[in-house]
């Protein structure tokens, strides 16, 4: 996901965002951890999260099936 000029990805367990360059389609910056350590179940490959009207992110944890 693009937002504010950044590239913006997730794993299980956190979300990290590269700084965008036009015309560049593999990021060749460092990723910057943006949220880490979330907890990470067996049934989502990664986080969803998205940004509000304020520029806020949103993360979702989600809950196991028990």
């Amino acid at each position: 996901m693009f937002h504010d000029g950044w590239l913006y990805h997730s794993t299980t367990t956190g979300v990290y965002r590269y700084k965008y360059t036009p015309g560049e389609l593999v990021p060749t910056s460092e990723p910057q951890t943006i949220v880490h350590h979330l907890p990470a179940g067996e049934d989502h490959e990664v986080k969803a999260f998205a940004f509000d009207d304020k520029g806020r992110m949103i993360v979702e944890v989600g809950s196991p099936f028990m």
